[in-house]
């Protein structure tokens, strides 16, 4: 006998009973099945062969000294009941012996994988990517929590997942108004619901309900159509052309968003369905800013990420905001005063607060300029989190101990200048 497993195509354990069931059926067949059970654990073994032969019943009973006659009589009944069976070539095996041996595998290999990543955590230790104390456990809680945490008991699929792509704890999304999440579960489900033109509304005698003269409810179409109406006319007014027909006009919305999509595609490596889900911000910030805009400032923080050497894995658009807003002030700032020289509206372009830094201290402007760009960009999807993510940001890269401050850990740019004084002046005295 060997302890190989049986030839079995396919094994369903949930189809075989407990062993502990056996105590079901007759005393003869009982006793029966713990000797076949206990001759096979004694030899390690699973099923009755001798290496690739079966072995026949006769053998079998002589094997675990049980009577033929009696190995006859209660066979049928252990195999009936299941739990003893047959593999594809005939030979004798026991299904329990089989499962655990399948679980001892099972276990063995999560084991493996365990200690595989916990390695790799140790080498990204070792090379400076994360802080030493790190752990298998902890790198996988801050990806979850990132993600909006796990599925709880009785939530719908689909409320999971929209917590999960807007990036909201489940504790923050109990804390929401019934109104606000029926509001977030609409954008969710109808991200890209287009404007559709036709005749002016009218009112009909079903109830006093409001319909287009295309035959649609005014519900939430009207909604989007609202909505496009109101950011074609806000990039219709940047320009000193007469207005186009309202065909013309969603055209040109549609293709000014087809250009924002398609820098996200290509720069951004942004699949459609994450494009889908940020239609909304995108629309929004058209909506606030300009097309033109919009497009400046996500080229701006690719430029950024580029020069900092990060890898732009941005998930939301929230990410773009920092520099949507400055390349937005800037342009107010040239065209409130044109004569203005260029250097003058590339400090508006700066991070608040550089000037507090005196130019003799470059590391010190470099270095604000780079912590505040990553903390603009992290401080919408990490949240509550920012705070140590941002502490263990400023340990990766080495910074003097003391920039985050001791409450809430916002780059300063007064806290940069004096640690960095300090640092210079106790170089040039040693």
């Amino acid at each position: 006998m060997t302890g190989q497993l049986p030839s079995v195509a396919e094994f369903s354990p949930d189809s075989f009973p407990a062993w502990s069931m056996l105590c079901a059926v007759s005393p003869e067949a009982v006793g029966v099945g713990t000797l076949l059970l206990n001759r096979l654990k004694s030899d390690r073994a699973i099923t009755f062969r001798i290496g690739d032969v079966a072995m026949p019943d006769r053998e079998i009973a002589l094997m675990c000294c049980i009577p033929y006659d009696v190995l006859e009589r209660a066979l049928p009944v252990l195999i009936m009941r299941r739990f003893m069976a047959r593999d594809d070539e005939g030979a004798l095996y026991c299904p329990e012996l089989y499962r655990r041996e399948l679980r001892r595998r099972e276990n063995a290999r999560k084991r493996a994988e365990r200690l595989r990543k916990a390695e790799l955590i140790q080498q990204r230790i070792e090379a400076g990517e994360l802080p030493a104390g790190s752990t298998l456990q902890g790198e996988a809680n801050k990806l979850n929590a990132m993600l909006a945490g796990k599925r709880v008991p009785g939530e719908p699929e689909e409320i999971w997942r929209l917590r999960r792509a807007l990036k909201i704890s489940n504790a923050d999304w109990k804390k929401l108004p019934q109104s606000r999440k029926d509001e977030l579960h609409r954008q969710y489900i109808l991200p890209l619901l287009s404007a559709i033109t036709g005749g002016k509304a009218t009112e009909t005698d079903n109830g006093g309900q409001i319909q287009s003269g295309n035959g649609f409810e005014n519900g939430l179409t009207s909604v989007t159509e609202e909505e496009d109406r109101i950011i074609n006319s806000n990039l219709s007014s940047s320009q000193d052309t007469q207005p186009d027909t309202q065909s013309n006009s969603v055209s040109k919305n549609e293709m000014d968003l087809e250009r924002i999509n398609g820098l996200l595609r290509d720069r951004v490596k942004w699949d459609e369905e994450t494009i889908a889900t940020q239609q909304r911000y995108i629309r929004r910030s058209v909506r606030k800013y300009s097309v033109e805009i919009v497009l400046r400032g996500i080229e701006t923080a690719i430029e950024d990420r580029k020069k900092s050497g990060e890898d732009l894995d941005a998930e939301t658009f929230g990410a773009f905001k920092a520099s949507i807003i400055r390349a937005a002030t800037a342009k107010k700032h040239a065209g409130s005063n044109p004569s203005a020289p260029k250097q003058q509206s590339e400090a508006a372009s700066l991070p608040g607060g550089m000037d507090q830094i005196p130019s003799d201290l470059p590391e010190a402007r470099r270095a604000f300029a780079e912590d505040n760009a990553w903390y603009e960009r992290n401080r919408i999807p990490l949240g509550s989190g920012i705070d140590t993510a941002f502490r263990e940001y400023l340990e990766q890269k080495g910074r003097p101990a003391g920039l985050a401050g001791n409450g809430r850990p916002r780059p300063r740019s007064e806290v940069y200048a004096r640690i960095y004084r300090d640092i210079a002046a106790a170089d040039q005295a040693a």
